[in-house]
């Protein structure tokens, strides 16, 4: 154990030192347009440009006796490039491809960007419910999403909460537009989406998935609002609070029904977010807006005899970008972050708001600590730094350690194993253009 530590320690220490060689002179631009035409003339103007980032990094996992999860290793986490384009005032094009690990499209979508209160957006990109899912991979604090979203290979969780579909969506942002002015905005999307997740064209039970979300900025929308941090360094306090609806009828027969609220702070360096996530999942029977969704016909409840139940998950982090007083390095940014999240992916459905426990007829333990369907609850606990080598957020190196804990007992071949510790120290590396 204790060599295989100091191994560990050796590749973390060697990653270390390679990414930030590879950091420290980067300086990149917001994007790298090769071609540009009549850049004065708004109705005309043209241009073209390549969009790219890479996500190396290197994992260090605590072993535990009754964890056969062993991946003490590198991981290229991601690796993506693509273009946008603007071919006309109201027609903009973007396409992305994820390398890892295999070739596969991400976003590939036509925006029709009518009026700031109106945009039309057709193809395939991230679905409009949860705040978490409006930030892209490259631009995210922490080196992974919430709890309750999906990641392999540590967790599946909520397995439906598929972050891209193919659908068509309307958005638009409705009064003030100016960071520097303290009034309100009202950002709205709604769409409706296929529901069998990303390149996936075929919709084998012809039910659609709806969603909708609404940002309510009370003092107007802050200076990098598709960021998860105040590295962008607001003067004045921005608030926002959001909340969102989500229907489907998933690729396992459930009628899932969501809502989630959340709240984000930015002033002057610091960030905090929050938020909640709650699914209803189960058959349709009398319910009269799964009937009217047409959802009747294909969701029967999953497995046969499966009680309805509920999921559920939170969050609540804070961050701090270090001020010049702290970290007096020209040019370069660190950020302190901490967050808490759980996930409760299988509750039996007894009338509760957040269903039953052990107890609840109809309970059934998760079968292993990955299984997609029934996942045992759990909460984790992340610290984490983030060095910007050029104060841009698609430019850093990232550490991070958590704190895994399940909370419901496995039964495995008839043994029952207690909730295993599941401690990661995680660096890694997002360089991007």
């Amino acid at each position: 154990m204790t060599r295989t530590l100091a191994r560990s320690l050796a590749s973390f220490a060697l990653v270390a030192l390679s990414l930030s060689a590879l950091l420290a002179p980067a300086h990149a631009r917001a994007d790298v347009r090769v071609w540009e035409q009549n850049a004065d003339d708004v109705w005309h103007h043209r241009w073209f440009a390549f969009t790219g980032f890479a996500q190396p990094g290197f994992i260090y996992r605590q072993n535990d006796p009754e964890n056969s999860i062993s991946d003490d290793n590198f991981w290229l986490q991601r690796a993506r490039f693509g273009f946008r384009t603007q071919l006309h005032r109201y027609l903009q094009l973007r396409f992305e491809v994820e390398g890892m690990p295999s070739p596969n499209l991400t976003d590939v979508y036509v925006d029709m960007p009518l009026h700031p209160a109106f945009s039309i957006r057709v193809g395939q990109f991230l679905l409009p419910f949860l705040r978490t899912y409006q930030i892209n991979e490259a631009n995210q604090a922490f080196i992974d999403r919430t709890l309750y979203t999906p990641q392999q290979p540590d967790r599946l969780a909520l397995r439906y909460l598929s972050p891209r579909d193919v659908g068509l969506m309307f958005t638009g942002l409705v009064g003030n537009t100016d960071p520097d002015v303290e009034s309100p905005a009202l950002q709205y999307w709604a769409g409706v989406f296929l529901g069998r997740g990303a390149n996936q064209v075929v919709n084998d039970d012809n039910a659609f998935l709806y969603s909708a979300r609404v940002n309510f900025h009370v003092l107007g929308p802050p200076k990098g609002a598709d960021q998860e941090s105040d590295l962008a360094h607001n003067e004045h306090p921005h608030v926002a609070a959001g909340a969102g609806l989500y229907t489907n009828c998933d690729d396992r027969g459930n009628y899932n029904r969501g809502m989630t609220f959340d709240s984000e702070f930015r002033y002057r360096g610091f960030y905090a977010y929050a938020s909640f996530v709650r699914f209803y999942n189960g058959a349709v029977r009398n319910d009269s807006l799964g009937k009217f969704l047409a959802y009747d016909g294909s969701c029967g409840g999953g497995i046969a005899g499966a009680v309805d139940s509920v999921a559920w998950g939170a969050s609540v982090q804070a961050q701090y970008v270090l001020p010049q007083s702290v970290f007096p390095v020209a040019d370069q940014a660190l950020e302190v972050l901490a967050r808490f999240d759980a996930v409760a992916p299988l509750n039996p459905a007894d009338g509760s708001f957040l269903g039953g426990g052990t107890s609840t007829p109809g309970y059934a333990a998760p079968p292993n600590y990955k299984d997609a369907d029934n996942a045992p609850s759990r909460w984790r606990l992340t610290f984490g730094l983030n060095w910007f080598p050029t104060h841009e957020q698609t430019i850093r190196l990232s550490v991070n350690y958590q704190l895994n804990r399940e909370l419901e007992n496995a039964v495995i071949a008839g043994r029952e194993f207690v909730g295993v510790k599941n401690d990661i120290l995680w660096l890694q590396g997002t360089v991007g253009f």
